[in-house]
């Protein structure tokens, strides 16, 4: 029940912050602490299930994409007089400890099974990484984001050669069997036109010998009784 509590949290953040972002107000803090929270949990394989199976991952990766392009000072709750005096370190920043926290969990989702990295990749979730990365480049663990860019590109290789060889599958069909649906039908279009005109032909012939060789009338009938008595 936490961890459905925490994720709807997060899903409730992630649409206010939308919101705000589309009307214009100040962003919200990023849930540091729910965050942190999710990625202690991910490291073990009980609750990565539980997280995944709740729609963690496509939930961690919409949240991380609503923060994305928030910094500090766009915060609600930025004070200017606290920062004051303070070395206000890019690399550890509340925005960028939040990305790297984000990614953290999805680095530590994709290692617990092949079916939850294929759901990171399919929901964008490396790009939303990548971005993370170019914007905080010293908060994004490298070695664990090249892992996951490596298998999205391995699985974008392998689509493009399943469906390689299925046109070439198709291919090989049709040379096989001398037939090609476009043609087939043009060639039955062609068979029932000759057959057409072949019964309009015999048609014409009848006709022609009909007028030819019309049959005797009556009248004609009677002279030939006459005479012949």
């Amino acid at each position: 029940p936490a961890v459905k509590e925490y994720l709807q949290s997060l899903k409730d953040i992630c649409k206010d912050q939308q919101e705000r972002c589309s009307s214009g107000y100040r962003s919200l803090s990023p849930p540091n602490e729910t965050m942190t929270i999710l990625a202690h949990w991910s490291k073990d394989a009980y609750y990565a299930i539980v997280i995944s199976k709740n729609g963690g991952i496509p939930t961690i990766i919409n949240v991380m994409r609503a923060f994305l392009n928030t910094s500090d000072s766009d915060h609600e709750d930025f004070s200017p007089e606290r920062a004051f005096g303070k070395r206000r370190n890019k690399a550890h920043s509340n925005a960028s400890r939040f990305q790297a926290c984000c990614a953290r969990v999805l680095f530590a989702l994709s290692n617990q099974s092949e079916g939850m990295k294929r759901t990171i990749v399919k929901e964008g979730g490396v790009d939303v990484i990548l971005a993370a990365a170019r914007k905080y480049p010293r908060s994004i663990d490298t070695e664990a984001m090249a892992s996951l860019v490596e298998y999205q590109l391995n699985q974008e290789e392998d689509k493009e050669q399943e469906k390689q060889e299925q046109e070439e599958s198709t291919t090989r069909t049709e040379d096989s069997t001398g037939f090609c649906p476009s043609s087939g039908a043009s060639s039955l279009a062609g068979d029932n036109d000759v057959q057409e005109d072949n019964d309009n032909a015999n048609t014409t012939t009848l006709s022609a010998t009909t007028t030819t060789n019309p049959p005797p009338s009556s009248s004609q009938g009677t002279h030939e009784v006459i005479a012949y008595f």
